[in-house]
């Protein structure tokens, strides 16, 4: 063999020996920036974990911050006012439209930012199902823009108090005028239809109603009218599916109770506050009840074509759903209803 031929050999493996060294630095190289790139994903996912359970906790804290606000609001009279305020009114989520959905923005009494996280928190209600059921949405926002939270929960307001369970016996329901004996009157005809329901809860639900645009051809339809015009009253409202409740106050009783007009027919309960005093009701008229007639006062016989059927929704436009054994005057936490996440 020559010495061209063995320094050409050598070359050659010396070459290949250099490429595989190469080979294995490349590798190794690769290696080592997969490895990184994998330890910065899990850095990066472990960061963004982190965010994402800051903005629960700070969402959590919002929600806590509304309970607390709200507590303190219904300790002292009015804090059904929270929808009532202009102020505080604001409109509704996407999935909330429609005018039987009313919502307002809850004060936060611990400020709208905590630890770099912008808070807030609404009411919503469905003013013709549930207003006393008003469901608390909070939010969380990171002031620098990476992360935000969404957390929910429903509580029982005590803005409204359960009717009773049992339905009066027939169509027509009343309280006799009072004698010598009983100067003052009882009031019996209203606690055997509303129980503890107070006159200014009513009216709050009622005008609540009309203030967020529902009416009688609304889709869904109002369901409470309380009513303090002395003017005989000429529309016909409900149906056996969608009844109401019709209420002619104490105002309006003042002199003359408001008749109901010859055609018009009323699907619900219809309610007269004569405040037992039967000349107030004299020569009174009812249209076509079909539901109840509950006349706080006596009536010797209704006018006209008047005609009133009992029926077994009669009371459907406000029995509130209250769980048994709860207290309809506390604020409570509405049970299974806590959820994360946007709605």
């Amino acid at each position: 063999m020559s010495l061209h031929t063995t320094s050409a050999t050598r070359e050659e493996r010396g070459a290949a020996t250099l490429l595989l060294v190469l080979g294995l630095v490349l590798l190794a190289t690769l290696a080592s920036a997969w490895s990184s790139r994998a330890v910065l994903m899990d850095l990066r996912t472990s960061q963004t974990r982190g965010q994402a359970q800051q903005a629960r906790n700070a969402a959590q804290a919002a929600l806590a911050t509304a309970q607390a606000d709200m507590l303190r609001a219904f300790a002292q009279p009015g804090a059904e006012d929270l929808f009532a305020d202009k102020t505080m009114s604001l409109a509704c989520p996407a999935d909330l439209q429609g005018p039987r959905w009313q919502c307002a923005r809850l004060p936060m009494a611990a400020g709208a930012e905590m630890g770099g996280w912008q808070l807030g928190a609404i009411a919503a209600r469905d003013l013709v199902a549930s207003p006393h059921v008003w469901q608390l949405r909070a939010s969380s926002r990171a002031t620098s823009g990476h992360g935000q939270a969404f957390v929910r929960e429903s509580v029982f307001a005590p803005v409204m108090a359960p009717a009773p369970a049992e339905t009066p016996g027939g169509g027509t329901l009343v309280n006799p005028a009072p004698s010598v004996n009983r100067p003052l009157c009882q009031r019996t005809t209203w606690r055997s239809v509303f129980g503890d329901m107070t006159a200014t809860q009513l009216k709050a639900w009622s005008d609540a109603q009309a203030r967020n645009g529902l009416h009688s051809l609304s889709q869904p339809a109002r369901s409470v009218y309380w009513i303090d015009s002395p003017v005989d009253w000429t529309q016909s409202l409900g149906t056996p599916q969608a009844p109401v409740l019709l209420v002619f106050s104490s105002q309006a009783c003042a002199v003359r109770c408001p008749r109901i007009a010859p055609g018009v027919q009323i699907h619900g309960t219809v309610f007269v506050d004569a405040d037992c005093k039967d000349d107030k009701l004299q020569g009174w008229q009812a249209g076509t009840i079909d539901g109840l007639l509950a006349i706080e006062g006596g009536l010797t016989a209704l006018t006209g074509n008047s005609l009133v059927r009992a029926r077994p929704y009669a009371r459907q436009a406000f029995r509130l759903h209250w769980p048994e054994g709860m207290d309809p005057s506390q604020l409570q936490r509405v049970a299974g209803s806590h959820r994360e996440g946007p709605p």
